[in-house]
């Protein structure tokens, strides 16, 4: 249904379909044709007085009114008057049938029309013509990343992003357990930052997870991923008890290396520690992640 405001001169609308209803929403009489040169003079013009509603003959797909105030206009392809309401009860002819409806429905929303509807908030050449398979957002589905939705293996380590700091505080100097699954071995300093925790160590200090294990885990591969960025001359590398050591290059950015494990003995209890440690400068880590395997998959933060 379209509606329009009349200013006193003669109106051309569009219609799509043989039938076109009108009704008069003024308070003033109005009148209408299927031609131009409205003249109530003229017998293929019909007037139509304030609060009622005619049928018009539309064989062009145009209609002609004239006069002041609000008039609605609704079109289609059978004889019908769509602003007569519909009788009471449970039978009886003259209201509007669904076939009716989707008939007059389906001729209105022409091509024309909606574009000139989407004209009022866009451009037709800002629309595209398709989306790409990921719906035009490459980098989330469903409001998860891509790095969330790839397949990642367990994280065997408490604690991993050191969300967890039940003792409450904010630096931890000499030997003592700090954010919860890790302690200080020697007496250095460990800072918790906003994205992880701050290290500054001498003489090869350690900050070290202990993983007591059974005899499950033994004689089988895992692979260690630490993200971390240096601060000064610092001089550092990541362990494990089975002597497997990486040093751990400078870097003033965020940056994530790997390297496997072979834990092929078991201990007495069988532990596994995790240990960083350096001789001078600092360290920040922001996050790491020991699996089972020889390939590092994605990490992704525990909810704490």
């Amino acid at each position: 249904m379209a509606q329009f405001t009349l200013d006193g001169s003669e109106k051309r609308i569009e219609v799509y379909g043989m039938y076109t209803s009108i009704k008069n929403n003024g308070d003033s009489v109005m009148y209408a044709s299927p031609e131009p040169g409205v003249d109530p003079a003229k017998e293929t013009v019909t007037p139509i007085q304030p609060g009622e509603s005619v049928v018009i003959h539309t064989d062009y797909e145009e209609v002609f009114v004239l006069g002041t105030g609000d008039v609605a206009v609704l079109s289609g392809n059978k004889e019908f008057n769509f602003f007569k309401p519909a009788p009471k009860g449970g039978g009886g002819g003259g209201g509007v049938t669904q076939q009716q409806l989707s008939d007059t429905l389906k001729a209105y929303a022409t091509n024309a029309s909606v574009d000139t509807k989407l004209e009022d908030y866009a451009e037709k050449s800002d629309i595209p013509a398709s989306l790409p398979a990921n719906g035009g957002n490459a980098d989330t589905v469903g409001g998860k990343s891509a790095e969330e939705l790839t397949q990642s293996n367990p994280n065997l380590l408490i604690n991993p992003d050191f969300k967890i700091n039940q003792r409450g505080k904010s630096e931890y100097v000499g030997i003592m357990k700090t954010v919860d699954g890790w302690e200080n071995i020697h007496p250095l300093k460990t800072y918790v930052v906003s994205d992880g925790v701050k290290l500054i160590c001498e003489n090869n200090q350690g900050f070290v997870q202990y993983l007591n294990w059974d005899s499950s885990y033994v004689g089988k591969s895992y692979t260690l991923t630490i993200c971390y960025k240096t601060e000064g001359e610092a001089n550092y590398s990541v362990s494990a008890i089975n002597g497997s050591r990486m040093r751990l290059e400078n870097s003033n950015a965020f940056t994530t290396v790997s390297f496997s494990i072979n834990y092929e003995t078991a201990g007495d209890p069988n532990v596994l520690f995790i240990a960083i440690s350096g001789f001078s400068g600092a360290i920040y880590i922001k996050w790491m992640k020991l699996e089972e395997g020889s390939a590092a998959t994605s990490f992704i933060p525990p909810d704490p």
